[in-house]
């Protein structure tokens, strides 16, 4: 009995240890902003941002923060870095992700990352 209750405890101890792979959120240098040149008043376009993957081949996208003052919109690119070493099958030097752009009046639009000079435009007729 005291041994299956041991392997019991070893058992629920190293389940619990395998689920609190812990990570950390790190800003991501974005590489490239993707949208549309043009596109009519009520239209939506789908925002492509491409950037690096941290620090580490184990890391995951996160999300986008886009901050809009007038026709200019900053992006910035998170993702999830383990905090433990980790041995990652994949390597994933750049990720993707996108966001719904939906302009609310015409005009031309810039995309800009925020701490580089990458940006892209688009028209609103």
């Amino acid at each position: 009995m005291k041994r299956i209750t041991l392997f019991f405890l070893i058992y629920i101890q190293l389940i619990s240890c395998i689920n609190k792979s812990a990570s950390k959120i790190t800003i991501g240098q974005i590489h490239s902003i993707k949208s549309l040149n043009e596109i009519s008043l009520g239209e939506n376009d789908t925002v492509f941002v491409v950037f690096g993957g941290g620090y580490n081949d184990c890391s995951t996208p996160d999300h986008l923060e886009v901050i809009q003052k007038d026709f200019l919109i900053t992006i910035k690119a998170y993702s999830k870095q383990p905090t433990k070493p980790e041995i990652c099958l994949d390597n994933v030097p750049s990720q993707t992700l996108s966001y719904i752009f939906k302009p609310i009046s015409k005009g031309t639009y810039t995309f800009k990352a925020f701490d580089s000079e990458i940006i892209s435009t688009t028209k609103v007729k």
